[in-house]
């Protein structure tokens, strides 16, 4: 088995989530993806199932911040430019499919983990646990898709299976930002407190990385944790062919302010 690593630039977002969705979708797809890539304009995404009213919409626009669905679960993240998403797609045939959601959370969450180890942060995956959700915001919910240093959150994931393909995306921070995703999404006190005091970016723990260098990290944890030979390659034309059509989806107020619950 192999792994195509797709290495993008910042896209707006109903292109990420209309490629991220092509790349689960497509018939192509025969081997496990790896994408990596960053949001521009800055953007607010919320879980598949969240209600609009847990974000502040308002706010959001006045920053310039769009708004998005992802066709995965979970609840809100701010995706600042300098951060970094990340997603992996499997076929019903790999392991990683037939482990289950969870399981498979913490499979990719390793990968990040000794991604970011390669790269000088002491972290480490939080491990399959239930999913303890906790407010409007994604990153105060415990998952198996989390990536901790220390004590502190630097990245965590959502999932998504269908009868034929398992997506997987989340995103690493740079920068913990607490004024931007405090002012962004809705949150009690304590949540701001706990927030404030448990997250943290890679570079306030002391590493920075370019894409390229987190793309190779990340290339070669997913050949170590996964067992597969991992090759840089793009999007095949029925991917782009097939994101193009879903960015409709992505550009659609009935999605974003709805949403639908299957892909």
């Amino acid at each position: 088995m192999r792994l195509r690593l797709i290495v993008d630039g910042h896209r707006p977002p109903p292109h990420n989530m209309a490629l991220d969705e092509a790349l689960a979708s497509s018939p192509d797809m025969r081997e496990y993806t790896l994408r990596l890539y960053q949001w521009w304009p800055p953007t607010l995404s919320i879980g598949r199932s969240q209600p609009i009213s847990e974000v502040n919409t308002d706010v959001a626009r006045g920053l310039s911040v769009e708004m998005i669905r992802r066709p995965t679960g979970g609840r809100a993240i701010y995706h600042d430019p300098g951060d970094y998403t990340y997603s992996i797609t499997a076929p019903q045939e790999t392991p990683l499919y037939t482990a289950g959601v969870r399981e498979a959370a913490h499979i990719v969450a390793e990968i990040v983990a000794k991604a970011l180890k390669r790269l000088g942060l002491n972290a480490r995956a939080r491990g399959p646990v239930p999913y303890k959700p906790r407010g409007p915001i994604c990153l105060l919910a415990e998952g198996s898709g989390d990536v901790l240093a220390g004590d502190y959150k630097v990245a965590a994931s959502a999932a998504l299976k269908t009868p034929r393909r398992l997506l997987v995306h989340g995103v690493i921070l740079t920068r913990s930002r607490p004024t931007r995703w405090l002012s962004l999404i809705r949150h009690t006190p304590q949540e701001a407190v706990q927030y404030q005091r448990t997250i943290r970016g890679i570079e306030e723990l002391g590493v920075e990385a370019d894409m390229l260098s987190l793309a190779q990290a990340l290339e070669q944890a997913a050949e170590e944790v996964l067992g597969v030979e991992a090759y840089s390659a793009y999007y095949t034309y029925n991917e782009l062919v097939l994101a193009g059509e879903l960015r409709g989806k992505y550009s659609s107020t009935v999605w974003n302010v709805r949403g639908v619950l299957r892909l």
